[in-house]
């Protein structure tokens, strides 16, 4: 997905959003330019808190801020992205949701209307297919991009208080669905069992 043109630069700050800041699958449609600070190290994503695991809305709901890590330049390099994507927004452009429409225009990348609701749905999925991932059988939504955004929060080594601070869950109830037991710390947890076992004289 190349920046160097107006939709795959739309994907690549759409992906880095999706694994930065865990937005629900309908946050993307209500997504405000507003909500992006730029700063010296980097984007702050300012989110409205999540709701509860009751499903509904929190009373005292408000938003809290994700602080977008700094650029690795020439490797990763999410806030040039979205820095770019910005700064093609048309001059004078009234529309106050963050993704915009595709413009045919040339010398001109986005239009001053937002980016239609269909297109925000599926754009998970043809990211999926433009980086040639075999999709086959699967149901891919927008929502896969968080799930896949916690999995690595865990994956890296990080509690779940830490997750819900990116997250915006209430609980760690909620958070703790998104983890993800892999092969190896399935081993490791059976291994322990037959350690504490075998210290009991038990086997």
């Amino acid at each position: 997905m190349s920046s160097n043109k107006p939709e795959g630069l739309l994907r690549r700050v759409f992906l880095w959003i999706c694994l930065l800041g865990c937005p629900r699958g309908g946050e993307h449609y209500k997504l405000l330019i507003d909500q992006f600070e730029d700063t010296e190290k980097g984007f702050i994503f300012k989110k409205f808190q999540q709701k509860n695991d009751q499903g509904g809305l929190e009373g005292n709901q408000h938003t809290f801020e994700i602080l977008f890590p700094s650029d690795i330049a020439d490797k990763v390099e999410p806030n040039a992205d979205i820095r770019k994507y910005i700064s093609m927004r048309p001059p004078n452009c009234t529309t106050k949701e963050f993704y915009l429409g595709i413009s045919n225009a040339s010398g001109q990348w986005y239009l001053n209307r937002a980016l239609g609701e269909k297109r925000i749905r599926g754009m998970f999925r043809k990211i999926c297919l433009v980086c040639d991932i075999d999709i086959s059988g699967r149901n891919i939504s927008n929502y896969l991009g968080r799930n896949t955004a916690i999995q690595s929060i865990f994956d890296a080594g990080n509690e779940e208080i830490e997750a819900m601070a990116i997250s915006g869950h209430n609980s760690s109830a909620g958070v703790r669905n998104y983890l993800k037991v892999t092969k190896e710390k399935k081993r490791n947890i059976l291994n322990s069992v037959v350690q504490r076992l075998t210290e009991s004289n038990t086997l």
